[in-house]
């Protein structure tokens, strides 16, 4: 009778556990890396709780426990003002985090999803000790940050990061060799008189108004590996860039980034393409 008992009492709990839609947005939050950015428009902060040992402190779990309180209305994509914060918590081991971001009152997780909630994350750096730490991370780079800047048709542009001059590399020559919609392979052709080394990552580039734009990419997108290609003078290399990892991109100009290096230092090249919606 009493294990009858004690199991009606803990489905009344998980019942009541997964009616709230904060507990559900945060039961990914179990690890024991806690990390909060914020982004002001300038320079990208990093904060942590410093712990000891393996297990998360105290003040994580606080933390933690107080987000999962925060009712968490679901709401309409709407315009977001600085400062922007984000959160990701996870396991290095395992390989599996929560990611969130959030302005002006609303949360935006890795689905998509967008939610009414009020939270203090100022407060919270000085309430749990927060504490910054090294590292200069992209604005582009920050945790779902994709959702707040990417509109129906448009980008934000007020907070996106212009694109500073640079030299793009001499006598590399670029083009297509293969083309569809999720994915552009580019060939690389070297026809200076040095060899040169390419990864097999790449950026992109957003043309709004005259003005190039560092874009993001959409969160819980898997990097891989990167490889290292080789160009001898004379010689060529292919590299894939798949687009799918920027969600459907609006209609506009667009340019591919490669960095590469030789003995005169880093050069990037540039790819640009255009977007056009039923065409």
């Amino acid at each position: 009778m009493k294990k009858a008992i004690f199991a009606l009492m803990a489905a009344v709990l998980m019942l009541g556990s997964c009616g709230n839609k904060n507990n559900m947005l945060f039961d990914r939050m179990q690890a024991d890396e806690l990390y909060l950015y914020r982004y002001d428009g300038g320079e990208v902060e990093v904060y942590r709780i410093v712990t000891t040992g393996t297990h998360r402190s105290v003040k994580e779990e606080r933390m933690v426990q107080t987000l999962r309180r925060i009712h968490a209305e679901p709401a309409s994509a709407t315009s977001a003002e600085f400062p922007i914060y984000a959160v990701s918590s996870g396991s290095s081991e395992e390989g599996e985090w929560f990611r969130a971001a959030w302005s002006d009152g609303y949360l935006y997780t890795a689905d998509g999803a967008v939610y009414e909630f009020d939270y203090n994350f100022e407060k919270a750096i000085r309430t749990y000790d927060f504490v910054k730490q090294r590292g200069d991370p992209l604005p582009e780079t920050l945790p779902c940050v994709y959702y707040i800047v990417r509109g129906d048709d448009s980008w934000d542009t007020d907070l996106l990061r212009e694109v500073s001059k640079s030299s793009p590399a001499e006598g590399m020559g670029v083009s297509v060799a293969e083309r569809t919609e999720e994915q552009i392979v580019l060939k690389l052709v070297n026809h200076g008189t040095e060899p040169w080394e390419y990864f097999s990552r790449y950026t992109l580039h957003g043309n709004v108004d005259g003005i190039w734009y560092h874009l993001p990419a959409m969160p819980e997108q898997t990097e891989g590996e990167i490889a290292v290609l080789e160009i001898p003078v004379g010689s060529s290399a292919e590299i894939p860039c798949d687009l799918s990892g920027y969600g459907d991109l609006p209609e506009g100009d667009y340019r591919l980034v490669l960095e590469g290096t030789n003995d005169g230092g880093g050069r990037e090249i540039y790819f640009e393409f255009k977007v056009s919606k039923g065409k």
